[in-house]
């Protein structure tokens, strides 16, 4: 974590991280339920659940094999970075299928 850079700004990325996931997470969480007709809501949750938890040993044994090769460092930008396009991709999917529905329901 020393090559990283200083404490700091090590501290300050993981505050601004800690409180970004706190604000864009519950509301994707709450689009992704809302959209969802309630019929299949149980079924759909349940699926975007075990999605997630199958596809965390493919980013655990991807992230073993660059450290075992590379080192840390390419994981503490590859780890953020596949975060962020994750997570950018669902927030614009979320938001195109809300305004889909608006549009519908007008």
């Amino acid at each position: 974590m020393t090559a990283a850079g200083p404490a700091g700004w090590i501290a300050a990325a993981l505050l601004l991280t800690g409180l970004a996931n706190g604000i864009v997470n519950p509301s994707l969480h709450a689009f992704l339920t809302l959209i969802v007709p309630a019929a299949v809501r149980s079924q759909t949750l349940t699926a975007v659940l075990a999605i997630n938890q199958l596809a965390a040993p493919i980013g655990f044994l991807g992230a073993g094999v660059i450290l075992a090769h590379r080192g840390f460092e390419p994981v503490f930008l590859l780890v953020p970075a596949v975060q962020t396009l994750t997570m950018g991709t669902r927030a614009l999917a979320t938001f195109r299928r809300r305004d889909t529905l608006a549009v519908t329901a007008s």
